[in-house]
Parts: C-alpha cells; sequence; structure tokens
C-alpha cells in the first residue's frame, strides 16, 4: 500500500497497542532504493488499523504529491 508510480520505495510498517482502543500506527520509507535520500515517517493514533493499512498510504500520497 506504500507503493508510488514510477518510483522505487521501500519501508516497515509499525503498529503499537497504546490502550484503551488506541493504536499507534506508523511507516517509515526511504526512497530511491537505488541511492537513498529521502526518509519520510508517518505516524498516527488510530481506533482501526495497522501501520499498513492506516500509515503506508498515507506515506504513498504524500511522496506522490510531494515529487510529481
Amino acid at each position: 500500500l506504500a507503493a508510488v508510480a514510477k518510483l522505487r520505495v521501500a519501508g516497515k510498517t509499525g503498529t503499537a497497542d497504546l490502550g484503551h482502543d488506541i493504536e499507534s500506527a506508523s511507516f517509515i520509507g526511504f526512497f530511491p532504493t537505488e541511492a537513498p535520500r529521502y526518509v519520510v515517517l508517518v505516524a498516527a493514533e488510530t481506533k482501526d488499523g495497522s501501520g499498513g493499512a492506516t500509515a503506508a498510504p498515507r506515506f504513498a500520497s504524500l511522496v506522490t504529491r510531494a515529487f510529481r
């Protein structure tokens, strides 16, 4: 869900239970993978969603908009 058209990216998701039905969802990604120049961290508190389902798509959207 972190894929960006015409750009090779890589990263790692994270999810942690914060209690009271709240989770911390994160994705840290870097690009381009051949010679990394940029690192982006997306972190959010959510009631339903893992890092892959919540933060990774936001990473893709942010990188797509910033590097059109």
